[in-house]
């Protein structure tokens, strides 16, 4: 983001918005000129978000219907609004974008499906559920950007995704171990610094990549062999018999459980991909909800 406010300057004069659109639009749309009297950072970061499609009109379905062009600028506009601390700040700034974008109603269709490509699909690198539930709060909110319909739509998947968010305690859910002992999350001893908990389902290959990634981390093994941390694979594919058979596939250091309680069907947690990893301190807080092996990687 340094590189961004640099470049993002004006050194001087004030441009950027007033200034008219030229009538050949780039592949890529120009940071926007940052008024030199904005003098802090966040300010300028959502100055940035603000105005980046300034010299964009979405009557031209050439480049709003166009597939690279809209998924280029709006990685460059998803990584400006992943660095904005206060939602209220990303609201407006999504706001601005989809109001724009609402100009042609494929337009807005576009653009809706290129924010839920880039921040809620659980395969994109740069997915965000703070932001997209940020965009959703928008959409809900607004007569013009969605109808009835998709708003009862909508406020369903925003009213499962705020289960669980960082900061929360983490939903109690039942579970047994391979020793055929039955506990709950929230009797589940962490480790001195906290629980990982990995959702999986034994057919999933995915599931059996990021296990056996995590499960060949030095510094995790090291973690849990030193008892700072604690993790947790719960089975939630619903198949006992399955899981029985499975036996052997998680790692020895690691609880190995089956949810006996049905927490896909009671939504007490929204799992729309597999595996889902969720990070917990000591009292079982949420610290990091559906992480991916990266992040978790000490």
């Amino acid at each position: 983001m340094s590189v961004l406010l640099l470049t993002c300057c004006s050194g001087g004069k004030e441009k950027g918005s007033e200034g008219k659109a030229s009538d050949t639009i780039p592949f890529e749309l120009p940071l926007p000129v940052i008024p030199d009297s904005i003098d802090n950072v966040q300010g300028k970061i959502g100055y940035a978000a603000d105005h980046f499609w300034d010299l964009m009109d979405f009557r031209d379905t050439l480049r709003s219907l166009d597939d690279a062009f809209m998924e280029q600028n709006f990685a460059n506009f998803a990584l400006i609004l992943s660095e904005l601390d206060e939602p209220e700040s990303r609201r407006k700034a999504a706001g601005i974008f989809l109001t724009k974008a609402s100009a042609d109603k494929r337009s807005l269709t576009k653009a809706k499906d290129v924010a839920r490509l880039y921040l809620a699909d659980p395969n994109s690198p740069m997915r965000s559920e703070e932001v997209w539930i940020d965009f959703l709060e928008v959409l809900i909110s607004s007569d013009k950007l969605a109808d009835d319909t998709e708003k009862l739509r909508l406020s369903y998947e925003l009213g499962l995704r705020e289960i669980n968010r960082p900061g929360m305690e983490a939903e109690d859910f039942e579970y047994v171990t391979r020793s055929g002992t039955n506990k709950t999350l929230l009797r589940t001893e962490p480790g001195e610094q906290g629980l990982i908990v990995v959702f999986y389902d034994p057919e999933c290959d995915h599931c059996k990549e990021i296990i056996g990634g995590m499960s060949a981390d030095t510094a995790l093994k090291e973690a849990i062999a030193d008892g700072m941390l604690t993790v947790l694979a719960i089975d939630v594919a619903g198949d006992r018999k399955l899981w029985d058979e499975s036996a052997g596939n998680i790692p020895a250091d690691w609880i190995d459980g089956f949810n006996t309680d049905d927490l896909r069907e009671r939504e007490a947690y929204w799992l729309p991909a597999l595996p889902s990893i969720y990070v917990l301190d000591t009292d079982k807080t949420v610290i990091l909800k559906d992480a991916d092996l990266k992040s978790i990687t000490l």
